[in-house]
């Protein structure tokens, strides 16, 4: 049977997300950081009103994740990567039945 995989319905957090995608496979790699950063924000505020929704922190993580791209290889790209693993680990805790979480961890 086919799992619909879960969503979230923000237009704005879709739209940091689409740009930012696209920035980042071109030269814009300042502007394509801006939207990540966005992006984490907004996930920031969603979280605040849905704190339970596992698939926010998925998604928060994702981005953090890509974030680290745009960092140097010093203390910077190792916080995003340990950021990256505390909003996987709380999605994980959130629901442990999912397993695109633990293959992302």
């Amino acid at each position: 049977m086919f799992r619909w995989r879960k969503r979230v319905d923000d237009k704005v957090l879709n739209e940091y997300l689409q740009k930012a995608g696209a920035l980042s496979k071109s030269s814009a790699f300042d502007e394509a950081k801006k939207n990540y950063e966005k992006a984490v924000e907004r996930c920031d505020e969603l979280l605040k009103l849905a704190p339970g929704n596992d698939y926010l922190h998925y998604i928060k993580a994702r981005v953090l994740f890509e974030l680290r791209r745009f960092e140097g290889p010093d203390w910077a790209y190792v916080k995003r990567c340990r950021e990256a693993l505390v909003e996987i680990d709380r999605a994980i805790e959130l629901d442990p039945e999912d397993n695109e979480y633990h293959l992302r961890r």
